[in-house]
């Protein structure tokens, strides 16, 4: 007698993380673009600009930070609210939050940072297709910025 195979239900946190990925990397090359765009005589490798300290790194050293803390979901893959951060900023000194502010201010204005900070208090659930349909998402993104 066979016995079936049991076919294995995709994780929510796998799914999770490769869509994060591929935000992430979008996120990072939409901040190298957007270098391009303001030094088109530079033709070197992929770097963006820290939104909070402005310094420039490589998009592989760059992380896509948040501007409003905690993750959950209903602001993690909010765009207006993830923009390229370098590694001293978004980790040593927890999102830099005081610069952080003046640039969401002045990129946005009031109304979009209110709006984000109301948003980190409410409760998205996700499912895995959820997931899976953002990370497609962000990759037909991606492909478009490249």
């Amino acid at each position: 007698m066979k016995t079936a195979m049991k076919t294995k239900k995709p994780s929510l946190s796998k799914a999770k993380q490769k869509a994060w990925a591929v935000f992430s990397l979008y996120i990072r090359t939409k901040g190298w673009m957007e270098y391009k765009a303001m030094h088109p005589e530079y033709n070197g490798e992929p770097v963006a600009q820290c939104v909070t300290c402005k310094r420039i790194f490589p998009i592989k050293q760059l992380h896509a930070g948040h501007f409003v803390a905690g993750r959950t979901n209903a602001v993690l893959f909010d765009e207006r609210g993830v923009h390229p951060q370098c590694y001293r900023c978004n980790v040593g000194e927890h999102g830099n939050p005081l610069n952080y502010w003046l640039f969401m201010e002045e990129k946005y204005g009031r109304p979009v940072i209110d709006e984000l900070m109301a948003q980190r208090n409410q409760t998205l659930k996700m499912k895995v297709w959820d997931y899976d349909e953002l990370r497609d998402k962000y990759q037909e993104l991606l492909a478009s910025l490249t």
